[in-house]
């Protein structure tokens, strides 16, 4: 059973979060990802939560959002990125992205 983000209490306001998540990660469920998500933006987080429904398992689905993630944390560390006003819940399908060295 999944526990966490059940406590609205602890559930993260600030800043906001980008979660992604492949509907084939065979370590962490995809349902209790998105339970979790779905908890903290009833609770005031604000999420933009990303289905991956490619082939990417755990390790690939980190690999193909790496570059997204880096630029994500830099423009929120820089104070540049967009104010998120609610949670979103996208989904892509990729292969795999471009990795960017």
């Amino acid at each position: 059973m999944s526990t966490m983000g059940s406590v609205a209490s602890e559930t993260p306001t600030k800043p906001s979060i980008l979660m992604f998540h492949s509907t084939m990660d065979e370590v962490i469920p995809y349902a209790s990802a998105l339970k979790t998500a779905q908890t903290w933006c009833s609770d005031g987080a604000k999420i933009t939560f990303i289905t991956e429904l490619g082939g990417g398992g755990h390790l690939g689905t980190q690999i193909s959002y790496g570059n997204m993630t880096i630029d994500w944390l830099d423009n929120s560390l820089r104070g540049t990125s967009a104010a998120i006003s609610s949670c979103s819940f996208e989904t892509q399908s990729t292969k795999a992205l471009p990795v960017r060295m």
